[in-house]
């Protein structure tokens, strides 16, 4: 009966509309009909309600305290904290369309509201096929937030919000500003989509309490200071020189760096970098190589300072599409800077004359990385009394070099499986007197590991990838031990990738899993907010940091139709994040563990085909219910057309042909040309130490080269079924060429345990011992370990003479000494020469180009590639190799990593 009635009324409408508009009505029915309407009136499915409007794309992160109340996206989970007054102004409201070399520029001038706090509020909202794109906000020459874009689809498209607490730049905001947002696009006739931006500050006359320190006193940048041009001021590295030249105040009492870094284009996978013994692994391809290993390096005047080790960001087009929509990855739409504790350098930085900062990125064998780089640095600097001078010693630095360790097993045109580890550590420390003529002992130390382990066979189209990467840095005043900074952090990724040629109506198939995820303590007085502030108005008692951990876990299909022409794809993924509070107990204070006292936010989010099937927030203390969604997932239909962004067929998708010097867009020049394959300036001894700044040098010091529940628990990281093993192909000898030499650094020196005299004295220079000799051996050679050269290994000089000598204690001694290798005996001394370098591919190497379009499902400012979800277990002989090169098991104690030892942190 109900079908008569509908032929009825469908029989009038034709009379009353005419055939071509009651056509195109009939249309719009089998579209709804196909979107999730069932016969028989019953409600639509969410799939088809969600047609209706943008697709809604979120990262999760900590929450933000607004004056509407505490905000995750773009809604409200909880109440305000206070009724405080506030007022918004429109920062920003543009197209980004065809704006590469063109940001978008306006003068910001402060509002005439009172303010003590700054949220920042980017909305985006984009339809169309685009790739993903890097965007970057300035302050003048000062970075105040990287981000990036998701990748759109066809009406309705797709719509972002993402909040920010810009707190911590609140010197700046007191100032007028060139505001500059760099993000740059391309349209044409297959790519469509524009991004079209809001940004909303919202400047609110309130403090919340926290542990990160009080806003910074002032903020220097350093970068390529282009704001005045009107164009962003990174540094595009290493087709330029990351160097300014800055002079800082005089009255310095605490100073922080921070570092904003992230590879593009031929980088961006860095993480799934091959060792260099194994780029020739298929003839018909040279793969990306210098290792899984990238260090970012900081100087001033030549004097390594700080360090960083990225984050493996996997922006919402890498490996496959289907991965990121909605939820995309960690740190996409807000990537963290490292903080870098410059204090223990202020008795030199404050004399009133200009300081040379460098920045280098290198990857495996201290080797300057491909481009490109994308680089920026800011100091926070916390001033003392006006008129006051900070004085200082020079700080005595300990380092280790890279301990690179590389097993890498071959079988040419077969397969290629390697296990890299590797190890560094920094050690810096000074006194200081401040305007109080207090001598205060100010320590910088930084711990790193890394374990990545990889198999690739069927001419580099399938890649298994497993790794670990950890850190942790403190910065602390020796005479309060509640006076530091402390950060741990973990990096693990799993990821398998497989690329299938054509086949029937596909051109392209892609079948990925990627699990990655993220712990992070903070403890301390940091320079940005950490996530407690929302919510220390709750806490009974004051809690001193935060620590937040999230494991993000999923497997797409993706496809190429018609030669390229059109793309699909399904996905599924599940994402957990948990943000606890940290208290003032002496095992929470500088432990890496997860600590919950208490839970302060937990979300738990599943994406099934692009929609939000589960969805379950729980708030610390909250007066409102529990989030809990639930929807059923959209039904996938094989060939349907999802608008990712396709592969192109130069290089890796579309990273190439959209970059700065395809399109003839001045990024800025490059200060020297590229160089290939040199590698970066080692350390030497300063040649003065007299506290005055290392003189320039004429050459770069780098070289150049391309209902309130129950708190619940925090669950245990979801097991991820681990893939098929993959059965050892048969051994084929390997080439004679396959094993290179051991690369053995020019010169190096041994530093001795630094003594420090009971009055400053100029200390001898270091002892250059011999040349370590390297082991030849049939199979795989071993690499020695080898120090770094020392810099500034002298004695605790004040940095300008006064009336009255800063007095220096006397340092204990202390077991934190560079690890020094034994020396072996009976074993020929190898002259060292310049390493054998391949030749670097060029663009008319067809392997090199079908590797990178297989390594990435799409293009745009960001390249891709693939890995694997094996876990690889250490054989007998790797802990073999592992003993004989950091000692046998009575020696653990001093060796690095073993119990006891300087590494033994780094067991989270």
């Amino acid at each position: 009966m109900a079908r008569f009635w509908r032929f009825a009324l469908m029989a009038q409408a034709v009379l009353a509309l005419g055939p071509a508009r009651m056509r195109d009505a009939m249309r719009s029915v089998v579209d709804v009909v196909g979107n999730g309407f069932v016969e028989g009136g019953r409600a639509p499915r969410a799939d088809a309600l969600a047609a209706k409007k943008p697709l809604r794309c979120f990262q999760v992160s900590n929450p933000v305290m607004t004056p509407e109340g505490l905000v995750v996206d773009d809604e409200i989970i909880d109440a305000p904290s206070s009724n405080s007054p506030s007022c918004q102004v429109t920062l920003m409201d543009h197209v980004f369309a065809n704006s590469y070399g063109q940001p978008f520029v306006a003068r910001y001038e402060p509002p005439s509201c009172a303010f003590r706090r700054v949220l920042l509020n980017l909305t985006v909202v984009s339809e169309g096929r685009q790739f993903d794109r890097l965007a970057i906000m300035w302050l003048g020459d000062v970075e105040v937030w990287r981000t990036s874009t998701a990748e759109p689809k066809a009406h309705p498209g797709i719509v972002w919000t993402y909040w920010k607490d810009m707190t911590n730049y609140l010197s700046l905001w007191r100032q007028p500003q060139t505001l500059i947002f760099d993000l740059g696009n391309l349209i044409n006739e297959m790519y469509t989509g524009s991004f079209n931006a809001t940004l909303t500050a919202t400047f609110v006359d309130e403090n919340l309490p926290g542990p990160f320190a009080r806003p910074a006193d002032k903020i220097m940048p350093f970068s390529a200071f282009r704001s005045s041009q009107s164009l962003g001021s990174a540094f595009t590295y290493p087709d330029e020189r990351a160097q300014s030249l800055i002079t800082l105040p005089r009255n310095i009492k605490r100073a922080v760096a921070s570092i904003a870094a992230n590879g593009q284009a031929d980088e961006e996978f860095w993480w799934s970098n091959v060792p260099e013994r194994g780029v020739n692994a298929f003839s018909n391809m040279t793969l990306p190589g210098l290792s899984s290993f990238r260090e970012v390096r900081l100087r001033i005047d030549g004097h390594l300072v700080g360090l960083s080790w990225p984050f493996p960001v996997v922006f919402t087009g890498g490996i496959s599409p289907p991965l990121h929509r909605p939820l995309v990855g960690t740190q996409a739409f807000d990537l963290r800077e490292q903080e870098i504790d410059l204090t223990p350098w202020v008795g030199l930085l404050c004399n009133g004359r200009e300081h040379n900062f460098t920045m280098e990125v290198v990857g495996e064998g201290d080797v300057v990385v491909p481009r490109y780089w994308v680089l920026s640095a800011k100091i926070f600097l916390w001033l003392d009394e006006e008129g006051s001078v900070t004085t200082g010693s020079k700080p005595v630095v300990n380092f280790t070099t890279p301990i690179f360790a590389p097993e890498v097993d071959v079988s040419l045109n077969r397969y290629l499986k390697y296990q890299q580890t590797i190890r560094r550590r920094l050690r810096i420390k000074s006194y200081i007197r401040r305007a109080d003529n207090k001598t205060l002992s100010m320590s910088w130390t930084q711990k790193f590991t890394m374990t990545n382990d990889g198999y690739l066979k069927d001419d580099g189209n399938f890649q298994q990838v497993q790794a670990l990467y950890k850190g942790q840095d403190m910065a602390a005043e020796e005479e309060d031990l509640f006076k530091y900074y402390y950060a741990a952090y973990a990096y693990p990724i799993t990821t398998t990738y497989e690329s299938k040629a054509p086949d029937g109506q596909y051109s392209l198939t892609l079948d990925a899993n990627l699990t990655q995820g993220m712990e992070l303590v903070i403890n301390g007085p940091t320079a940005f907010p950490n996530g407690l502030e929302p919510f220390e108005y709750k806490l009974h008692e004051e809690m001193h940091g935060t620590n937040v951990k999230t494991v993000r876990s999923g497997h797409a299909f993706f496809y190429q139709l018609n030669g390229g022409n059109s793309s699909g794809g399904f996905g599924s993924t599940h994402q957990t994040y948990a943000l606890g509070a940290r208290g003032w107990g002496f095992g929470e204070m500088t432990s890496p563990d997860f600590v919950s006292q208490p839970l302060l936010y937990r979300r738990e989010v599943s994406v099934e085909n692009e929609t939000i099937t589960q969805d379950l927030q729980y708030v610390y203390k909250s007066n409102q219910d529990t989030i809990d969604r639930a929807a059923p997932a959209r039904l996938f239909v094989p060939g349907q057309e999802d608008g990712f962004a396709v592969t192109l067929t130069k290089g890796r998708g579309g990273s190439r042909v959209f970059s700065g010097d395809e399109l003839a867009v001045d990024y800025g020049k490059a200060i020297v040309p590229p160089d290939p394959r040199r590698s970066a300036t080692v350390d030497k001894p300063a040649d003065k130490d007299d506290g005055e700044a290392l003189p320039v040098p004429e050459e770069p010091t780098v070289p150049e080269k391309p209902t309130v529940p129950e708190e619940p628990t925090v669950p245990e990281e979801p097991t991820v079924p681990e893939e098929p093993t993959v059965p050892d192909e048969p051994t084929v000898p390997e080439k004679p060429t396959v094993p290179e030499e051991p690369t053995v650094p020019d010169e190096p020196v041994v530093p001795e345990e630094p003594t420090v005299p009971e009055e400053p004295t100029v200390p001898d220079e270091p002892i250059v011992p011999d040349e370590p000799t390297v082991p030849e051996e049939p199979v795989v050679p071993e690499e020695p370990i080898v120090p770094e050269e020392p810099t500034d290994e002298a004695a605790l000089v004040p940095e300008e003479p006064t009336d009255e000598a800063i007095p220096v204690p006397k340092e204990p001694p202390t077991d934190e000494v560079v690890p020094v290798p034994e020396e072996p005996t009976d074993e020929v001394v190898l002259v060292p020469k310049e390493p054998t370098v391949p030749e670097e591919p060029t663009d008319d190497q067809p392997g090199r180009r079908l590797w990178e379009t297989r390594r990435r499902a799409q293009g745009g400012d960001h390249g891709g590639e693939n890995g694997g979800e094996k876990r690889f277990l250490r054989s007998s002989k790797r802990r073999r190799e592992m003993r004989r090169t950091f000692g046998a098991p009575e020696s653990a104690k001093k060796r690095p990593g073993g119990p006891g030892g300087p590494l033994e942190f780094l067991n989270f």
